[in-house]
């Protein structure tokens, strides 16, 4: 749960930073890409982790809670709507990445 939330404060705040600070539509999109990488990656930790344990304790919370945790993983991928959406770029930015 912890990684969860902190993978998304990180990721918040990186596509917020890049939303206002200006530039073009790649260096924002690139900015995009490894805030979502890193939340990925917090999302992957903590599922894996979640998975280890239940294979050596044998408590079926730990694999609901990795279920869960994949269930956000893909929920949190990435789609042209998202990118334009949380970065605020135009239909012709978007068609220029």
């Amino acid at each position: 749960a912890v990684a969860y939330f902190l993978g998304a404060r990180l990721f918040r705040q990186r596509v917020e930073q890049a939303r206002d600070g200006g530039g073009t539509a790649q260096e924002k999109a690139a900015v995009y890409r490894s805030a979502s990488i890193l939340q990925w990656g917090m999302l992957e930790g903590a599922s894996l982790f979640s998975a280890v344990c239940f294979m050596l304790v044998g408590n079926l919370s730990f694999l609901f809670l990795a279920m869960a945790l994949m269930i956000f993983f893909y929920i949190s991928g990435p789609s042209k709507l998202k990118l334009m959406l949380l970065l605020r770029l135009s239909e012709e930015e978007i068609a220029a990445l």
